[in-house]
């Protein structure tokens, strides 16, 4: 009898993007950070997330390893997705909303489980996060895209706003003039790339 095909292993989908193992995420319930990894099957070609590892990593005893837990969910259950096919939703979807992303060599990173069905991706465009995508893997809820730099020149979107407004503190600052420093502060750092500090 062969068993080689028996199991699971961690996903390996081109769409994560570096995170095709892994996450460090945080217990909602308890606090604690532990290391979730998507299951597959093992030998399957497909990137079906059948089951989950989950191992604490905020605490380790002295000679043992850390608890591992592995969920295995049922064949009806929602959060069984394919993050491939997640992916190519996801980017017809957004090249219906935001058009020339796409095609000015924009794309969708790091498909990350954010709670329940919900998984964001990260739209990157010229080395920069400009959209992040909130998907319900079920699509029984639609996605919300959150831009958080506008695409084009440096500036444009920010309604007139002075760079003098990233001198205040923090706390008075609304959303769209953190996310306009925030935008200062890449822009003078991609500058700076490569220079001598002085």
């Amino acid at each position: 009898m062969n068993n080689g095909g028996f199991g699971y292993e961690p996903t390996n989908s081109a769409a994560q993007q570096g995170h095709v193992s892994d996450y460090l995420l945080r217990d909602t319930a308890t606090g604690r950070l532990e290391l979730v990894t998507p299951l597959t099957l093992r030998n399957s070609s497909s990137q079906l997330f059948v089951g989950y590892a989950v191992t604490p990593t905020d605490s380790v005893t002295d000679g043992q390893l850390n608890r591992m837990a592995i969920y295995v969910l049922g064949p009806s259950d929602p959060r069984q997705i394919n993050v491939d096919n997640m992916e190519a939703e996801a980017r017809n979807w957004l090249a219906q909303q935001q058009p020339g992303f796409i095609s000015s060599g924009g794309d969708l990173l790091e498909f990350t489980p954010v709670a329940g069905n919900m998984w964001r991706a990260y739209g990157e465009l010229n080395g920069r996060v400009v959209y992040l995508l909130d998907i319900d893997a079920t699509g029984k809820v639609a996605p919300m895209l959150t831009s958080v730099s506008p695409i084009g020149a440096p500036g444009a979107g920010s309604g007139g706003l002075s760079t003098a407004v990233c001198g205040k503190p923090l706390a008075s600052l609304s959303t769209v003039q953190l996310a306009f420093c925030l935008r200062q502060f890449a822009d003078q750092l991609s500058q700076r790339e490569g220079q001598p500090a002085p």
